[in-house]
Order: structure tokens, then C-alpha cells, then sequence
């Protein structure tokens, strides 16, 4: 089945740090990915990522932030520095087979 680009990815995987003093925490960075399992959800594909509709893909986001401050005590939105969506390597509009 053939599918059709949009102009925008989604970043796949959240980098927690901790500093204190100027140090490392131990045990930081941790990386989370959000096509592992985690809390109801079962581990996904690159292929099955790609393909969720918009609703789906929102919603696994939103839990899996919501499974990340639960561990991590943090608020993701407050302290995120960088871009979770980001302009796509592929043309917009283009039909790759995945």
C-alpha cells in the first residue's frame, strides 16, 4: 500500500538530563522512546509510526509524555528545548511505499 508524505516528522525518542552544580546526575542522560512499549501501549515499527493516522499518533504522544513525567517528575512541555515536529526529509505530497 502506497502512502502519502506530509511536510513535517515527528521526533521518535525524548533525552531526559539532569544537572545539578554543574554535574551529570547519575545515571543521566536517559533516552525514552516512544515506539518501545511503555504503560497500555505495545512496542511499534518504524513502518507502523509512519502510517497511524493523526489521532492515533497524537494520542500515543500525549501518554507517552505523560508515562515520562510520571518517572522523570517533570513537565515536558515547560522544559522541552528543542523541536518535536520537524521539517520532513521527503517532498510534501510524495507516495513512498513503506
Amino acid at each position: 500500500m502506497a502512502w502519502i508524505t506530509t511536510d513535517t516528522d515527528v521526533a521518535s525518542t525524548l533525552i531526559v538530563d539532569k544537572i545539578v552544580n554543574g554535574q551529570h546526575v547519575q545515571g543521566y542522560p536517559r533516552t525514552y522512546f516512544i515506539l518501545n512499549a511503555f504503560a497500555l501501549y505495545a512496542a511499534i515499527s518504524v513502518n507502523e509510526w509512519h502510517k497511524m493516522n493523526y489521532y492515533q499518533r497524537e494520542n500515543r504522544i500525549n501518554d507517552f509524555k505523560a508515562y515520562v513525567e510520571s518517572i522523570e517528575n517533570i513537565d515536558i512541555d515547560s522544559t522541552q528545548t528543542n523541536e518535536v515536529m520537524q521539517p520532513s526529509s521527503e517532498q510534501e505530497g510524495e507516495i513512498v511505499e513503506i
